[in-house]
């Protein structure tokens, strides 16, 4: 869908600085209350406070420094900027491009956007238009849209960290540990989907756990949401785009092995891949990793050890075993469970191997924990429900807290 005005250039004529930039802000947020969802915006105008205040990251340093300049000034027509801020939201509309600046590099990126861009009914946008644009997602390469997200994350929170955790069912409330915590919402971060999971908040944070630094993905998204693969293991590659070396994978997970009891944590030795599909298919993106990653050693030697030797100083009982991973979302049929331990598998579920591939893909040393929050289909003789799944997840919850604080704490030593 296109909208083209030239509303804004039109009223500006004749007016102070400060009107022109209120008729400009009125215009555009107008367009975009009025589309529902459009691929191109174009907002004709004589003025370069648009491009210049999104190019240039103006807003995010308002939003930091409470609406003032960087010389303390209260910011002008503030109430505006917060408006089209919020309609700008769902439209993921990052670049705002002008008329009447030709050659001006603010420019240059809006240009190459408007060129493969849409422009209503599928067709290329003429490039040298103005727009205020939104890239249109058939046109990104996956690299594009991680980058895109990584340099968002960035401009919001101020990291560093090395490590980063994932954080499955219920197992969520480690990362009200964080001190100093800053809160993206899922939605909020450009070509991130919404976790539509109970058990999943649908946040990335930054901050300290244990004194360390780490990001923490409260929430996953899962293939059975309806989600590509590349969806799936998206915030794997923002992560390790965002400088994540090490990270740790957790999940809630049904129990095969009958020495295992629900509550029970279990250090991932190993996985088996049965999601039938893997995120790797496809052109390989060089910039990620090799095309055929070697997957000898998906769970790090020297990570486990680290785990099991900080079990064993905080009294937790460390199970370990090897993980199938399928698509769900049914639970596994008594038939199925009974194939599965012959194949060698110690716990069942629904995630994690995706991840586990697309941060191995890219060099990330990974440890996996599953929580065993029942006991698979035929082995007990109650039914299987995702409820279960939360219930037990919170009784496991202080001996998971303390052993991952724990091994991150000694990863930041």
């Amino acid at each position: 869908m296109l909208l083209q005005s030239g509303a804004a250039r039109e009223l500006c004529g004749g007016h102070d600085r400060t009107t022109n930039q209120r008729m400009e802000l009125t215009a555009a947020i107008e367009a975009l209350r009025a589309l529902n969802r459009p691929h191109c915006v174009r907002m004709h105008s004589d003025s370069a406070y648009l491009v210049n205040a999104f190019r240039l990251g103006w807003i995010d340093r308002w939003q930091a420094n409470g609406w003032r300049t960087a010389a303390g000034r209260p910011v002008e027509n503030e109430d505006l900027w917060k408006q089209l801020l919020q309609v700008m939201k769902p439209h993921r509309i990052k670049w705002i491009k002008v008329a009447g600046h030709a050659g001006n590099p603010w420019n240059e990126r809006a240009d190459e956007l408007a060129r493969q861009g849409a422009r209503g009914h599928g067709q290329p946008a003429r490039a040298g238009e103005p727009a205020l644009q939104r890239k249109g997602v058939g046109t990104m390469t996956e690299l594009e849209r991680v980058t895109e997200a990584a340099e968002f994350v960035a401009s919001r929170a101020e990291s560093g960290a090395h490590i980063g955790l994932i954080l499955g069912s219920g197992l969520g409330d480690l990362a009200n540990r964080l001190e100093g915590a800053t809160i993206i919402p899922y939605p909020d971060i450009p070509h991130f989907v919404r976790s539509t999971v109970p058990g999943h908040r649908g946040r990335l944070l930054a901050g300290r756990l244990g004194g360390t630094r780490v990001w923490v993905m409260q929430g996953r998204f899962h293939y059975y949401e309806g989600y590509s693969m590349a969806e799936v293991v998206r915030p794997v590659r923002v992560l390790g785009r965002l400088g994540v070396t090490t990270l740790i994978v957790t999940n809630a997970a049904g129990g095969l092995n009958p020495a295992f009891r629900p509550g029970d944590l279990m250090l991932i030795e190993d996985h088996i891949n049965l999601v039938g599909a893997n995120p790797l298919v496809g052109p390989n993106e060089d910039a990620f990793g090799p095309r055929f990653p070697d997957m000898t050693e998906a769970y790090d030697s020297r990570l486990r050890a680290l785990a099991r030797e900080v079990a064993g100083r905080q009294g937790v009982e460390l199970r370990a075993g090897v993980y199938l991973g399928l698509s769900g979302p049914t639970f596994e049929t008594p038939a199925e469970i009974r194939a599965f331990r012959t194949l060698g598998a110690d716990a069942v579920g629904m995630s994690t191997v995706p991840e586990v591939i697309a941060a191995r893909h890219m060099g990330v040393r990974v440890l996996g924990i599953s929580c065993i929050t029942n006991m698979a289909a035929g082995l007990s003789p109650a039914p299987l429900t995702h409820e279960e799944v939360i219930e037990t997840t919170a009784r496991a919850a202080a001996d998971f807290e303390r052993l991952v604080t724990g091994i991150v704490t000694e990863l930041g030593r």
